[in-house]
């Protein structure tokens, strides 16, 4: 048995900022949306399509396209970005698009798209039931048409609009917007990559007017692992709710995206305002920065940027709402890792590591300027960066077809004092005169893994006075972590305009986590890296009331073997961090494979997976 959900979900394509109100799709109410923003400045980047997408034989989706007004370039363009998409998924029944190329969006609005209808299953493994699926994913899922062959995907274009770049060989002049990468952009909101949640009057809510989430809703997650479907803790609508979904801390917790991001949760878009159909449906724009292979489904493109494929976490992400969808790459996976000297403070090292790669040599470049690298090992290199002015960099690992960009800042620290912002704005740290005892750079960059925070120059480095950090968008009821070894200890934290600040007599890594005293129970943070080679860090919480338990850490091989026993103590309250060195209980290297971690806190028993690669 199913139900039917009209398409009464505002689109959650809509590019910059209009007001629309579409005759054929029926809303509950009319919403302000800005979706894919434009960037008014020229990042010269190209994403190339997926590989074999050239040497295809055949697709394994049907598309059937209506055009109505599109010029013939226009139109060769968007089929080209169809065809992309169907030579990814797989899908039995034909999906329809209805495509307008119309002239009355005046001259900010690029396009729209989105689901035309939505549908609810009872007792019909494998959908899961009380959840509305967008109708392209339910016709593959039961595979048959459900909306007697009327359009799947309802889509709007501006022929208007003086920059479009209708080329499909992803080379976009400056100036130029690349319509392949706009409309690929909308298919992917089309096909499903939508979700119910919205904020009104400083109150957040889901279901767009019923009691039941859609497909995407069931996977985000705040840092601290909480769903934000689960009622028990965010009531529906509720400002709580409100207060996640504009925290800027937001995880999308699918099996398949979590193994297509090294194993960690993909970062959504969660800004401090909430933006109507910007917010939370998209990734994060500064966690996949243009030239990323994972930019596709961020809410900003800029001129002279050409994203062909949706990348892997996408290709994940689809995976967990139903769809069988191809691999998006080579399956190289790039890992930019950045460390600062803490004696030659001006150097940074740069460890390139890029897995499941069997090509020779890979090219750096720090600003567009090439950053020579040496190999270090199987699948890795390292090069040097000198920091010699304040400022943003942007590094940009490429390996084959895959990318990796990783941006920072770089703050200045002398006598007189100094200071600096992140690349994203998010963090700053003010130093008053002679908390240093000479002049210096440091860089100001994210962690690997989100949970990692910001790292602020080299860590254990103690200042002669604290400096003041600051996080300008966070949630309440939160708190500034420091990195302390292997556990996160919270600093006296207050709140005023600009957010929520700290004194730090030391440098290192920051984060921010719910206060202390909101930290109730235990639980399990994942492993990173995973895949690994030759070690991974296992991230756990031990809450207030466990505490005084003993707490055991084993990992096991897939017949049930004990391979190593990590931990068995008891534990302060707070985060804490093992690792493993892919060693079993002998010393000897643990074979490639699968492992199992088990922590056991009292009675309570965790869980995870992990690979090793060697």
């Amino acid at each position: 048995m199913f139900d039917r959900l009209p398409a009464r979900h505002l689109l959650s394509g809509l590019l910059m900022l209009v007001l629309l109100s579409l005759p054929l799709l029926p809303q509950p109410e009319p919403r302000l949306s800005c979706g894919l923003r434009f960037i008014d400045r020229d990042m010269n980047t190209r994403v190339a399509p997926p590989e074999g997408f050239q040497l295809r034989k055949g697709t394994t989706a049907d598309f059937e396209v209506t055009y109505t007004g599109f010029t013939p370039e226009a139109r060769t363009a968007f089929q080209f970005a169809v065809d992309i998409w169907a030579f990814l998924i797989t899908s039995e029944v034909p999906i329809k698009v209805d495509a307008h190329w119309v002239d009355t969006l005046g001259t900010t609005v690029l396009g729209a798209s989105q689901p035309t209808s939505f549908f609810r299953f009872e007792n019909n493994p494998p959908l899961i039931g009380s959840t509305w699926y967008p109708v392209a994913i339910a016709e593959k899922l039961v595979g048959s048409n459900l909306n007697d062959n009327t359009p799947d995907i309802f889509a709007i274009f501006n022929q208007n609009f003086s920059n479009w770049y209708f080329g499909t060989d992803g080379n976009p002049p400056a100036g130029k917007i690349d319509f392949v990468t706009v409309v690929l952009h909308e298919l992917g909101h089309g096909l499903g990559l939508v979700g119910s949640m919205t904020v009104s009057s400083g109150s957040g809510s889901w279901g767009s007017g019923t009691p039941y989430p859609f497909i995407f809703d069931r996977f985000p997650e705040n840092n601290a692992g909480q769903v934000l479907i689960n009622t028990a803790i965010f009531a529906n609508p509720s400002a709580a709710l409100a207060t996640q979904l504009t925290g800027n801390n937001l995880f999308f917790d699918g099996e398949e995206a979590r193994a297509e991001n090294a194993g960690n949760r993909p970062k959504l878009y969660a800004p401090s305002t909430w933006q109507e159909g910007s917010s939370y449906a998209h990734l994060d724009e500064s966690t996949y920065p243009a030239g990323d292979q994972n930019s596709l489904m961020t809410p900003s493109l800029g001129a002279s940027e050409a994203i062909h494929n949706p990348g892997r976490i996408t290709s994940g992400i689809f995976r967990d709402m139903g769809w069988t969808i191809t691999s998006t790459g080579s399956g190289a996976i790039p890992v930019l890792s950045i460390f600062q000297n803490p004696a030659l403070n001006g150097y940074l090292h740069l460890a390139a590591n890029v897995l499941n790669y069997s090509g020779s040599s890979i090219t750096l470049t720090a600003n567009n300027l090439n950053v020579p690298v040496n190999p270090n090992g199987e699948n890795g290199w390292y090069g040097v960066y000198q920091m010699t002015a304040p400022g943003t960099v942007v590094l940009k690992l490429t390996a084959g077809d895959a990318t990796s960009v990783r941006e920072f800042a770089v703050a200045s620290l002398n006598r007189s004092g100094g200071g600096g912002s992140s690349f994203d704005q998010r963090l700053s740290i003010h130093f008053p005169p002679n908390s240093y005892e000479r002049d210096t750079y440091l860089a100001i960059f994210s962690g690997e893994n989100p949970r990692d925070g910001y790292q602020v120059g080299p860590d254990g480095i103690d200042l002669r006075r604290p400096a003041t950090i600051v996080f300008h968008q966070a949630a309440p009821g939160q708190a500034i972590y420091r990195r302390d070894g292997e556990q996160w200890t919270a600093l006296p934290t207050r709140t005023d305009s600009d957010g929520l600040s700290a004194e730090t007599g030391r440098l290192g890594a920051f984060r921010l986590g719910p206060a202390p005293a909101l930290i109730a129970t235990s639980a399990l943070l994942g492993n990173y890296p995973n895949p690994f080679n030759p070690s991974t860090r296992i991230k756990f919480r031990v809450g207030a009331g466990d505490q005084a338990q003993p707490a055991m850490l084993q990992v096991f091989n897939l017949r049930g073997q004990l391979q190593a026993e990590l931990l068995n103590r008891s534990l302060p309250a707070g985060e804490h961090e093992v690792t493993w060195d892919g060693r079993d209980r002998q010393g000897n290297p643990a074979a490639s494979g699968i492992y199992f971690y088990q922590l056991r806190i009292g009675s309570r028993i965790f869980g995870g997976k992990m690979i090793l690669v060697r």
